[in-house]
């Protein structure tokens, strides 16, 4: 099979592309910065945001696209030309939990999710492709952004502020990468969306505390009103790389972040793991 994948070096990519590989298909990886071709991996340097018409020339099968999905409306034109009959796309659960204390960026962000879902399906309909959206509750693998921000937090400070304690599902990357392959073998399952957690539910401060065990430390959480963590989040944020933390962050702390994988498990054999942080 030959396989577009369009953010080829994020965390799930990083998964993806050995797994497709190791089964004989031919990735042709798009990313921003450049890589050094290998086999089965063909790279190009190309940034989704200022292109016009950039895959054109190019053939595929499948199209898998990692990069923010706010991007692929413009670039879906291409599908057909391609050859593409199978276009999976990666949205998040955040369009649901981050309904509640969402700040105006996220509002903004939530709509251009939607909006982007809506122009994929209705797209694909009209040309005869075949679709699947993912939404995955939060990712980690230790390239992330987010239990990779903790793990660092612990580490470095010894004890970690806590504010709320609702439900998590950490997902792992490479159990998403999974669902891609899986998901292209089951031909029922085509043309729908699946909320895709991880293996376990488990409340913040326990994965917070799973968390310290990783990196061989004990547990030391300092419950602490939300107020002065907002604040230390307005400082973060003051440093280019910690710009994408918000206050409203904090606030979702208490919010419960649950999605039933059922439809998942049945249509595709989605099997995801338990939380396991890297240990660095």
């Amino acid at each position: 099979m030959k396989v577009l994948i369009t953010g080829a070096a994020s965390q799930i990519g990083h998964y993806l592309i050995p797994a497709l590989v190791s089964r004989g298909d031919d990735c042709l990886c798009v990313s921003r910065k450049r890589h050094l071709d290998q086999a089965g991996q063909r790279w190009i340097e190309h940034d989704l945001k200022g292109l016009s018409d950039p895959l054109y020339e190019y053939a595929a099968d499948t199209w898998i696209h990692l990069a923010p999905l706010d991007l692929l409306p413009s670039l879906m034109n291409a599908a057909g030309k391609m050859g593409v009959r199978h276009i999976i796309a990666f949205s998040s659960t955040s369009i649901f939990t981050k309904q509640v204390h969402a700040t105006l960026p996220e509002k903004a962000f939530i709509s251009r999710l939607t909006d982007a879902e809506e122009a994929l399906a209705e797209y694909a309909k009209a040309y005869g492709i075949a679709w699947n959206i993912f939404r995955p509750t939060l990712i980690y693998s230790g390239m992330d952004k987010n239990v990779s921000f903790i793990s660092k937090m612990v580490r470095r400070f010894g004890f970690f502020p806590l504010v709320g304690n609702g439900l998590r599902q950490p997902v792992h990357a490479e159990d998403l990468a999974q669902a891609c392959i899986d998901v292209i073998a089951c031909p029922h399952a085509y043309n729908g969306a699946y909320n895709l957690g991880g293996g376990e539910v488990l409340s913040y401060s326990d994965m917070v505390q799973r968390i310290f065990r990783s990196q061989g430390l004990n547990p030391r959480l300092l419950p602490i009103h939300p107020a002065p963590v907002r604040l230390f989040i307005r400082l973060l944020r003051l440093f280019p790389r910690y710009r994408y933390l918000t206050p409203a962050m904090v606030d979702r702390m208490n919010q419960d972040m649950v999605f039933d994988t059922t439809e998942a498990e049945q249509d595709f054999t989605y099997s995801p793991r338990h939380f396991e942080p890297p240990d660095r």
